[in-house]
């Protein structure tokens, strides 16, 4: 990804950046604006307020304006954490969404993985007590990032984790998800899918202060053999439990038992999750953005199946259209589904519908990337409409 620097004046630390730092977490915000990541840096570097952040990010790149040595006034949080101890990242068009939006919060989900790697902060570091990888709203309760938290803070933070797994080689290996524990391992009694009811919390896998849970029930999400508190609920939204704090479970056999689950979704299926879908099997209310798309089961559980590009488990209930072991539509296609870029120096035409006789909507330009959703013969569903796949080249499968 390209990362441009912009040298702050010295004449402006005393306002923007006036203590020395060594950062410790990262904090998350949206803009609320519709400009460019060079335009939001500019402009806070040019005004003398004392507001200021270390990158933006938008659909084309990174701008740095601020090194990662000196602190800046983003959090809200006067002299506390946020401000004083983390990177703030602001992802650009935020106020109006849409396709640019969606490609700034990718870009920004890789530059948080790589920022990760670099310091050395953990897929752990997300679901930490003290939000190492956190938000505006977890410094000082400001509502912040307002998108991203409308369209699901989870399914962000599974965004990250994904491009960390690429960056560190933890990633999905025959086709069972990074999440999942190796059954010859995993001596715990319990499975990844488990729906447990609780009497208490721990913050982390190696905590011993019990807490009060707000949420009484939960998904077993990840399981750490041989930890004080092994098992986590509901990707950290819950925290993480023991043995002593499950008062009652049902088993999901998430390896082994195919009950309840509809013929032909096995791991490799692509499924439709259908527009009536309300839930994540975890609890949270899906947002209507990722509802009507085509996805890949990476595991099978009791009733319900983790999708690879949400990373979130939903109920088989909810799923529509589905073939089994095929990472394309059912049509006998050449392309699979994946992110696309357009190969072609004139443009490509984005229409209503999967054919020449629907209506252009508007034109990619060549080198535009495209995330796909459904594929019909060489015709894709983009976020902006469908393209004819034979001017582009494929990035990565899905």
């Amino acid at each position: 990804m390209l990362v441009t620097k912009v040298v702050m004046p010295q004449d402006k630390y005393s306002t923007k950046c006036p203590y020395s730092m060594k950062p410790e977490g990262i904090t998350i915000h949206n803009t609320a604006n519709d400009a460019s990541a060079m335009s939001e840096i500019s402009y806070m570097i040019r005004n003398n307020m004392k507001v200021s952040f270390h990158e933006a990010i938008d659909d084309y790149r990174v701008v740095q304006g601020i090194e990662h040595n000196k602190n800046a006034w983003h959090a809200g949080d006067g002299h506390g954490f946020g401000n004083m101890k983390t990177i703030g990242i602001e992802i650009c068009y935020s106020k109006s969404g849409g396709e640019r939006f969606e490609k700034a919060e990718r870009n920004a989900a890789e530059r948080i993985a790589y920022l990760m790697k670099q310091y050395g902060w953990t897929l752990d570091n997300i679901t930490d007590a003290r939000h190492t990888i956190g938000t505006h709203q977890n410094r000082s309760g400001k509502y912040c990032p307002h998108r991203t938290l409308d369209n699901g803070l989870e399914r962000f933070y599974n965004m990250i984790r994904e491009e960390y797994r690429k960056l560190t080689g933890e990633d999905i290996n025959n086709g069972k998800p990074n999440i999942n524990v190796d059954n010859t391992t995993n001596n715990t009694g319990r499975n990844i899918g488990d729906n447990i009811t609780i009497n208490g919390v721990y913050t982390s896998s190696s905590s011993t202060k019990k807490l009060n849970p707000a949420v009484k029930s939960g998904m077993i999400t990840k399981i750490i053999p041989g930890a004080k508190n092994p098992y986590l609920l509901n990707n950290g939204n819950i925290g993480w439990v023991n043995e002593s704090c499950i008062v009652s479970s049902s088993n999901s056999q998430a390896q082994n038992n195919n009950t309840n689950v509809a013929p032909n979704i096995s791991v490799g299926s692509t499924v439709t999750l259908s527009a009536n879908a309300t839930n994540y099997a975890t609890g949270q209310k899906i947002p209507a953005v990722y509802k009507n798309r085509n996805y890949t089961i990476m595991q099978v559980g009791n009733g319900k199946v983790l999708l690879k590009e949400l990373y979130s488990w939903v109920y088989t209930k909810d799923l529509v259209g589905y073939g089994a072991n095929n990472n394309v539509a059912s049509n006998n296609s050449n392309y699979v589904l994946g992110l696309y870029i357009v190969n072609t120096s004139s443009g490509l035409n984005v229409r209503s519908g999967p054919g020449t006789n629907y209506g252009v909507k508007k034109a990619y330009t060549n080198g535009t990337k495209f995330d796909t959703y459904e594929i019909r013969g060489e015709w894709a569903r983009t976020p902006s409409g469908w393209v004819n796949l034979k001017y582009c080249k494929l990035v990565r499968k899905y």
